[in-house]
């Protein structure tokens, strides 16, 4: 279905004239709201969900009527015009108010859709045309149809004669017609149909109106007139080429203005490179848009309107490296709808080069943005420009140095310590920089394993390079490739000291080797001594992971001083060990006990616990010389633990001891010398006098009662006293005050306890208990029974055996 515009000759080749193209600014709006009331002609509105369906309405032939007082749409809801039978054109018509579109109109099935409000149209951008034919939006006030018929708009009450007819005209009258606005979406008909739009003044704001191969119709009245909309085609030579239409639009009044603001659209009106674009008034345009003929158009009178494109954005300042190649992208502010011609300049080639190299670049119709590549020469700066109608974008490119590195290291470390390493760039980058770092060996670590340098700094922050065990360490950094290695040496660790010791011949001691730290590994520490013969020492010793110290074994050789050496590496730490000669064992005894007469002599020997390997001299006294007298010293052979028997001499009656000393130890043995035998005793003699002794002629056998208690002795009175016992014809002592311990044989002196007056004598229960000695009950004493084979009391004694 062709477009002809009567009182008006469209252009055959691109030259139309009073289209007003310019910015409009678009009005907060308040949301639309479904409201869609029938008035009349049958018409009904249920709503099913978000879908309104348009059914009812009054059939006249192919044509069906529709009425409503109020019509909006939703953005989320559908207008659903139902197909009636036999109808394939429906014509609506809104009389109350403006109709506001912001849902989806939708006619399927029908051939024609016409939607006529005199009070004007809005269309949203959210409104959507869901259409299988040509679509009509009018503000008209009556619609004629070819057999003369009309459908009066402004009023339901309105007389109106409806037709089968096809619809001819739009018809305006002397008031001013209502406007139509387009914002900011797409409305789209089918392939070769019809879009149009006509009214008062119309407003296409950053919106499209599309019916590829088909027909575009814009039309604005000021009041007044017609337009038609059927008519015949003026053709020249042949069927493809219309050069005109009859001019038949006729009005009492101006024109109407059409707005057209395509934003960053392809066009605003689009029909394709096969349709045809139409409009009354003709199109003129203001500065930055364009109307131009279709690409590859058969037919010249086909025309698009667009805004020119204008330079928006260029890639901002940039560095980048010598022989690194990196891209700049220009960009147009919408696609290029004809061939676009870009100047660019290099204002410094021996720094960067660009591909393309220029002088331009060119926008291929629907193409937004190009890219070039820059590759960077030599250090330096240039400056990219592109430049389009005046317009010009420009960007910075800076060429720098390849980024490079260098690594410091502490060269020599001991082990325990932690060296450092710190990464120096050869330039300050204006990003980070991460290096990888990686130990290659296990001698050391490095924490951590990945270094950055902050933008715009040289060096890295010190990095800790741990120590593990004595060797090289090799560490590894890399960045992009590039790899170096740098090395530590860690040496032994240090000795912090080393103890001395001082031993016996033929003993061991030990030594301490203590480290400064914590052995982070075993440790081997070697050891020597300056004289073998005076010490020798464990050669090599290991100090254990973990530890500060370990100890040493030192043995004694002979006596004399060594120098003890512990070395670590280059560490050395001395020490002095003495070794000292053996002591002489304690002496064992001095034995026996002797009864001696004035002027005779005995014999008695000193005893050692032990053998000795030198010659021992023991030093010899008697406590009275005048009773009893010896030889100052005697000697005990080596490898022998007795004496050559020692002469004691009987000088006077009296009892003496003789005291056997060697270094700390001594011995004693006790000499009685008499002047006549002492008498023997009975079994079941008493004691007499004070000054009396009593002997005892037969063993007193434990536990067998020698007599009963003749009397009692205070405790006093009894540690003053002194017992003496009889053995194969001797006297022995065997109670005696001040002595510290049980005799083990007969013949020596028994433990008198340390008595107070009063108390038991418990604490005298030193030895076996096979021979008490009452003194009153319950004061009991306690001896050795090899004692108590013949027993002599004197003074006043009055012991029971028991």
């Amino acid at each position: 279905m062709r477009f002809h515009i009567r009182f008006y000759v469209l252009a055959v080749v691109g030259v139309i004239g009073l289209l007003a193209i310019s910015q409009v600014v678009p009005l907060a709006r308040a949301q639309t709201v479904t409201t869609i009331t029938p008035n009349g002609l049958g018409t009904s509105a249920p709503r099913s969900g978000s879908t309104i369906n348009i059914q009812g309405g009054t059939p006249m032939g192919q044509n069906l009527f529709h009425s409503f007082s109020h019509f909006n749409l939703g953005a989320n809801d559908i207008a659903n015009f139902v197909q009636h039978s036999g109808a394939s054109t429906v014509i609506s018509r809104v009389t109350d108010a403006p109709s506001t579109i912001a849902g989806t109109i939708q006619a399927i099935g029908w051939s024609n859709f016409y939607f006529v409000n005199p009070r004007g149209i809005v269309f949203e951008s959210s409104a959507r045309l869901n259409v299988s034919g040509s679509a009509y939006f009018s503000t008209a006030q009556n619609v004629r149809f070819v057999d003369g018929g009309f459908f009066n708009t402004r009023s339901a009450e309105s007389r109106s004669l409806l037709s089968s007819s096809p619809v001819s005209s739009f018809g305006f009258t002397s008031f001013e017609a209502a406007a139509i606005k387009i914002s900011g979406n797409n409305l789209t008909v089918g392939s070769q149909e019809t879009l149009s739009v006509i009214g008062g003044n119309v407003t296409i704001e950053g919106a499209q109106l599309k019916a590829p191969g088909g027909t575009v119709q814009v039309a604005s009245v000021g009041y007044g007139g017609e337009v038609i909309i059927r008519g015949e085609p003026i053709y020249e030579g042949s069927d493809d080429i219309v050069i005109g239409y009859v001019p038949v639009f006729q009005t009492t009044g101006p024109l109407g203005n059409i707005t057209v603001n395509p934003g960053k659209s392809f066009a605003a009106l689009d029909a394709g490179p096969n349709g045809t674009v139409q409009t009354i008034p003709a199109l003129t345009i203001a500065t930055g848009s364009q109307i131009i003929a279709q690409p590859n158009s058969t037919k010249p009178s086909l025309i698009k309107v667009v805004t020119e494109p204008v330079l928006s954005n260029i890639t901002p300042n940039l560095t980048i490296e010598e022989g690194q190649t990196t891209t700049v992208t220009i960009s147009l502010n919408k696609p290029a709808e004809i061939t676009e011609t870009v100047e660019l300049q290099n204002s410094n080639a021996g720094a960067a080069t660009t591909v393309p190299s220029g002088p331009t670049v060119t926008f291929n119709p629907g193409e937004q943005t190009k890219t070039i590549q820059v590759t960077g020469v030599k250090q330096g700066k240039t400056e990219i420009t592109a430049a389009l109608r005046g317009v010009a974008r420009s960007t910075g490119v800076t060429v720098v140095l390849p980024l490079a590195f260098s690594q410091s290291i502490t060269s020599t470390v001991e082990l325990g310590l932690n060296g450092t390493m710190t990464i120096t760039l050869n330039r300050a980058s204006s990003s980070n920089t991460t290096i990888g770092l990686s130990s290659l060996n296990g001698v050391a670590t490095v924490d951590p394993t990945v270094v950055t340098i902050p933008a715009g700094q040289l060096s890295s922050a010190p990095i800790t390079v741990r120590s593990l065990t004595v060797g090289t360490a090799t560490i590894r950094a890399s960045l992009a490739g590039t790899i170096k290695d740098s090395t530590m040496q860690v040496t032994p660790i240090s000795i912090a000291s080393l103890s001395g010791v001082s031993i016996l011949e033929g003993q061991s001691g030990t030594v301490t080797v203590t480290l400064p730290r914590v052995a982070p590994s075993d440790v081997a520490v070697t050891l020597t001594t300056s004289n073998p013969n005076v010490a020798t020492v464990e050669t090599t010793v290991n100090v254990p992971q973990g530890r500060t110290s370990t100890q040493v074994t030192v043995a004694g050789v002979t006596e004399g001083t060594a120098q003890l050496r512990a070395q670590s590496g280059t560490s050395t730490q001395t020490a002095a060990v003495v070794v000292n000669a053996l002591p002489p064992p304690s002496l064992s005894s001095l034995s026996p006990n002797l009864a001696l007469k004035v002027g005779g002599s005995g014999s008695i020997t000193v005893v050692l616990k032990e053998v000795f390997k030198k010659d021992l001299t023991v030093l010899l006294q008697s406590s009275d010389p005048s009773i009893a007298s010896v030889n100052e010293s005697v000697t005990i052979p080596a490898n022998s633990t007795t004496s050559q028997p020692v002469v004691v001499a009987g000088n006077g009656a009296g009892r003496t001891t003789i005291i056997a000393t060697l270094l700390n130890s001594s011995v004693q043995a006790s000499v009685v010398v008499s002047s006549v035998a002492p008498p023997l005793a009975q079994s079941t003699s008493e004691i007499g006098a004070a000054s009396q002794t009593i002997g005892l002629a037969a063993a007193a056998q434990y536990p067998r009662t020698l007599a009963a208690p003749q009397g009692t002795v205070t405790v006093p009175k009894l540690l003053a006293d002194k017992c003496a016992a009889v053995k194969d014809g001797q006297f022995s002592s065997f109670a005696q005050l001040n002595r510290d311990s049980a005799p083990p044989q007969p013949g020596r002196y028994l433990s008198t306890p340390t008595l107070l007056e009063g108390d038991p004598i418990t604490g005298a229960r030193e030895t076996v208990p096979e021979l008490s000695i009452m003194v009153g009950p319950p004061k009991v004493l306690t001896v050795h029974p090899d004692v108590g084979s013949f027993i002599a009391l004197a003074q006043e004694c009055r012991l029971e055996i028991k």
